[in-house]
Parts: C-alpha cells; sequence; structure tokens
C-alpha cells in the first residue's frame, strides 16, 4: 500500500492522520516507510508514527492533551521533524532532526540529511522504543525509550501523522510498508 499527503496551510495549526481501525493490545511492532517529494528546508512541519490510548475524533487537530489515567500513556511518536530556525533552542538555526515524543515530552534532537527513511514504535511489556532506520550502519536506533505503569489499561492506536503551524509551505510526503505485528489486534468485522 502507498499513499500521500499534501499539505497546504493557512489555518493557525493543522494535522492531518490516517488511522489503523483496529485496537492494538499487548506487545506490538509499528512501522512505516516514508519519502520527501516537496519538503523545503527547515518548514516547521512535523511528521510521526505514533500511538494513543484512544483513537482522536474525527476532524481533531488536537494530538497533545489527550485524557487518561495520571499515570498512563497519553502519547508515544516517533518522529521526523523540520524546524524552522529560532523554533528549539538547543538548535537555533532549525535543521532536519529524527526525534521522540513521549507523553509531550520532546527527545534528544538527532540530525539527519535523510529525505526518506523508516520510522518505528514498538512495546514489550510496559516498555515503549521509538525508532529510525539508519541505512548506513542498517540498523534501527533508538530515539527514546518509557515505560508505563502496568496497573494503566494497554490498549493503543496507532496513526501516521502530519502536524505544523501557520505559514507552514506546500508539502509532499509518501509513506509506504505501513504495517503492525501485534499480539492481538482488535479490529471490527466486515458485517457492521
Amino acid at each position: 500500500m502507498q499513499f500521500s499527503f499534501t499539505v497546504r496551510n493557512s489555518a493557525p495549526f493543522f494535522a492531518l492522520n490516517l488511522w489503523l481501525n483496529c485496537r492494538i493490545e499487548g506487545d506490538f511492532d509499528a512501522r512505516v516507510s516514508y519519502r520527501l517529494e516537496t519538503w523545503p528546508p527547515a518548514n516547521g512541519i512535523r511528521m510521526g508514527l505514533g500511538v494513543h490510548p484512544n483513537p482522536l475524533p474525527l476532524g481533531s487537530t488536537t494530538l497533545h492533551g489527550l485524557t487518561g489515567k495520571a499515570r498512563g500513556l497519553r502519547t508515544v511518536i516517533s518522529e521526523r521533524v523540520s524546524l524552522r530556525r529560532g523554533e528549539e533552542t538547543l538548535h537555533p538555526s532549525g535543521g532536519e532532526f529524527y526525534t521522540s515524543e513521549i507523553n509531550g515530552r520532546q527527545a534528544r534532537y538527532i540530525p539527519t540529511a535523510h529525505r526518506e527513511g523508516k520510522l518505528r514504535v514498538r512495546r514489550e511489556n510496559f516498555n515503549f522504543t521509538t525508532e529510525y532506520w539508519d541505512p548506513i550502519g542498517r540498523l534501527w536506533v533508538p530515539t527514546g525509550q518509557w515505560s508505563s505503569n502496568p496497573q494503566v489499561e494497554d490498549d493503543v492506536w496507532v496513526t501516521i501523522q502530519l502536524w505544523g503551524r501557520e505559514r507552514s509551505p506546500a508539502i509532499t510526503v509518501y509513506f509506504q510498508d505501513f504495517s503492525v505485528e501485534a499480539q492481538r489486534l482488535g479490529c471490527p468485522s466486515g458485517n457492521s
């Protein structure tokens, strides 16, 4: 399967999400490949493969503040980001990076020149790991890790997403090879 997102933005904030219509239970490994077709440097747009404890409402543009149990999972996202000049204090010149977001906290930024690659989010027991594929070393490189509370319900939903702020330039991103391997997938039946 191959699909693309094209963004032409004039609103103060935008988010495009493509949700897998199945609830994931237990351990899982989610992956997607991407290619940045139209992607000006330092454009301020973020792209990610994420998991959330419940799907966002149709038409929602909010990626933060999802509710759940206090010590539970809100969001885990493996990201490929393009920072604008002055957007991040540790990288005032902006640039292109891999990173991850876990419950609203940003992990370290890893510089990249990759215009195509792979993102991954996986869970083993109560441990979440976000990664990107390094084509030179031919291995998955962790960008973040987080452990959840065992008492928290472990069902999650997975999404591919793009988001940014006003004055974002037009971009086109192609995605393919989206896959999820899981202990259990709760998918709607074709009869309903």
